[in-house]
């Protein structure tokens, strides 16, 4: 991103100037955002100038919300500096897109008469993708709960079906899935945006051995885990 002449007009971020990046899973597949990494730089020069600084968001409902990741970004003329985000967790459902802006402007007190330019290379948004299961056999209590919750499922030994229930106070993304002992995802039982209810999901492992399991629930503001044991 380039500004000539009088450079950039001091002032506050403007969310109608970005630079964006995206990615999206393939069609039939869930992708995870673990981590994000660039590098970010002013036009080079003799001194550091402090003209430019960013902020860095993303979405993944082409922000109609939008998350802020981490704080304020200096940009330097001197050398090129790197911004890295890890540990993210970032669901993006089959069929929706991940998007990455970053905002660039000169604060207010800034020298704002050079040419400037906001440099980024190297951008990196790396993580996992996992294929869509479709679960039949899912239903929904109509009481709306006060809080998120992830009940034991039951029966508990089983074989080979289990109810698994669960409670989301908020509209929000839900994700429930059962890893082996291993820590391996062996199915996706819930991967969508979930109205606020109390639901009962059903688990058939009659293609599982027997064993300890492991089934988890994750949201945008609760993550929990509990065990199950299947007997054949």
């Amino acid at each position: 991103m380039y500004k000539s002449g009088g450079g950039w007009l001091a002032g506050s971020l403007d969310p109608s100037k970005y630079i964006e990046f995206k990615a999206s899973p393939n069609p039939g597949n869930n992708f995870t955002v673990n981590n994000i990494s660039f590098n970010y730089g002013d036009n080079p020069q003799t001194a550091d100038f402090n003209i430019i600084k960013s902020e860095v968001f993303y979405s993944t409902d082409n922000f109609s919300s939008s998350t802020s990741l981490g704080g304020v970004l200096s940009y330097l003329n001197l050398s090129m500096s790197a911004f890295n985000g890890s540990n993210l967790s970032i669901n993006v459902p089959d069929g929706q897109m991940f998007s990455l802006r970053i905002y660039p402007y000169s604060p207010t007190g800034s020298v704002t008469t050079t040419i400037s330019l906001a440099i980024h290379n190297n951008v990196n948004i790396c993580g996992t993708t996992s294929p869509v299961t479709s679960v039949e056999n899912e239903s929904v209590i109509s009481e709306i709960p006060v809080s998120f919750q992830l009940k034991q499922n039951f029966p508990n030994p089983f074989n080979p079906t289990t109810v698994i229930q669960y409670e989301i106070p908020k509209m929000t993304y839900v994700k429930i899935s059962v890893y082996d002992i291993l820590g391996s995802e062996v199915q996706v039982l819930v991967n969508e945006e979930k109205a606020p209810g109390q639901y009962n999901v059903v688990f058939d492992a009659k293609n599982l051995s027997s064993g300890i399991y492991f089934y988890s629930i994750k949201t945008n503001e609760f993550n929990q885990m509990k065990k199950l044991i299947l007997l054949k």
